[in-house]
């Protein structure tokens, strides 16, 4: 379906290498206090929920295999309550505006 880098296994190196990251930069980056904690342990789950399923050396990122999986769909339901939790601690201005 979709063709990986090298692998999907060293896709799926460089995507956990990338929320490594965002993790340390994010907090930095919003403020000690206004990062959202709570998406930390869903992100977290994610992972561990979607690791058998991408750390397989196969050429393709998204293949049959992992379409059958339902570990993908729970993985994409938590990934969107980490989103939601993200949207809800945006601290810009524009949220702001709008909400008032």
């Amino acid at each position: 379906m979709f063709r990986a880098i090298v692998s999907r296994r060293f896709s799926w190196r460089l995507m956990l290498f990338g929320v490594a990251i965002g993790g340390l930069v994010g907090p930095l980056a919003m403020g000690w206090r206004n990062y959202p904690w709570e998406a930390l342990p869903l992100v977290l789950l994610a992972i561990a929920v979607l690791h058998p399923v991408m750390d397989k050396d196969v050429p393709d990122l998204i293949g049959p295999d992992m379409l059958r999986s339902p570990r993908t769909y729970v993985a994409i339901v938590l990934c969107v309550a980490c989103e939601w939790i993200f949207y809800r601690h945006d601290p810009s201005p524009t949220r702001r505006r709008q909400s008032s």
